[in-house]
């Protein structure tokens, strides 16, 4: 970070009388330039030189006090699954898709040895998973939402595993996994573009991101979402608006862009549409597979050409 610069009234008694008009205003701005005399840049060179000009300690972060958004956090665990998936047939529809669109790309007969699940909710997804998997890892940083998850799943037999993990900082050694789910997350996540190599970091050469993401600032989820989930979220006493502003922060077509990016070797699909574009679907799904060095392709990947359309 740059020196903090000296005050007018520093300025003035140090070394004004010296300068020109021009360069005095320069100053006053805190425009040091190349353009300014040589008598007068070694002066403020000096001076910002003092211990006293040093930048200052940051202060540190206050905490969320908005009334709001304490409501919505202590109510989420609670009301999610119910407002989303089970409240309206036809939102519970539309976010089922995004898990169907990405487990269909590998039905039974389709192993990974380990399956990172990030975000996980209530763990939803894992009633999607139709492959075979020698453990599957799911996470999130709610601890009530996993523990809503571990109830869902007590009596299924799978080598299924729980565990708090931020999703921005998972703590796994590279390479660590041989497919990495996310399922709704993504549009929540600041930075996305860390957080996609954080992603790839953990993935296995040839290893797979499946992400699924709502078609966030495309015509028809907004209007959807004013035509059904706001009525849900005023029963409850919530700002839908002003919770979605803080929550979904990143668009649809911005995270496909930075997908595209990072892997070359994909398999996309939108839902219900076949155009690929936000403002035509409500769903966009993608199977993503990290590059092996001096390996063919895999198989499945190979044979067709990047789709864009739902199967």
């Amino acid at each position: 970070m740059p020196r903090r610069l000296p005050s007018r009234r520093h300025v003035e008694r140090e070394y004004r009388p010296s300068r020109s008009r021009a360069c005095w205003r320069r100053h006053e701005r805190h425009l040091l330039s190349r353009t300014c005399s040589a008598a007068c840049r070694p002066a403020w060179i000096r001076i910002t030189d003092k211990p006293a000009m040093q930048t200052p300690t940051p202060l540190k972060p206050r905490p969320d006090e908005d009334p709001m958004w304490a409501l919505w956090q202590a109510k989420a665990p609670e009301i999610y699954e119910r407002i989303y998936y089970q409240s309206n047939p036809v939102v519970a529809a539309i976010n089922l898709s995004g898990h169907r669109l990405i487990e269909r790309t590998y039905p039974n007969g389709t192993h990974f040895g380990r399956v990172l699940e990030v975000g996980a909710g209530t763990g939803i997804h894992l009633d999607f998973v139709r492959h075979s998997f020698d453990d599957y890892l799911v996470t999130d940083i709610n601890a009530d939402l996993l523990d809503k998850a571990r109830e869902r799943h007590a009596g299924d037999p799978r080598p299924i595993n729980y565990e708090i993990a931020d999703a921005l900082a998972l703590p796994y050694p590279d390479a660590s996994f041989d497919r990495v789910v996310s399922v709704y997350n993504l549009e929540h996540l600041p930075e996305p573009h860390r957080v996609l190599e954080e992603w790839r970091r953990v993935l296995k050469p040839g290893g797979v991101l499946s992400v699924a993401i709502p078609a966030e600032g495309g015509i028809p989820w907004n209007l959807g979402r004013h035509l059904t989930t706001r009525r849900s979220f005023a029963r409850e006493g919530l700002d839908l608006d002003y919770i979605i502003a803080r929550e979904h922060i990143n668009a649809c077509y911005r995270l496909v862009s930075l997908l595209r990016h990072y892997f070359e070797d994909r398999d996309e699909r939108w839902y219900p549409v076949r155009i690929p574009t936000p403002h035509l679907n409500l769903v966009f799904a993608c199977n993503c597979r990290t590059k092996v060095s001096g390996a063919p392709a895999d198989p499945f990947h190979a044979t067709r050409p990047e789709r864009t359309g739902v199967a």
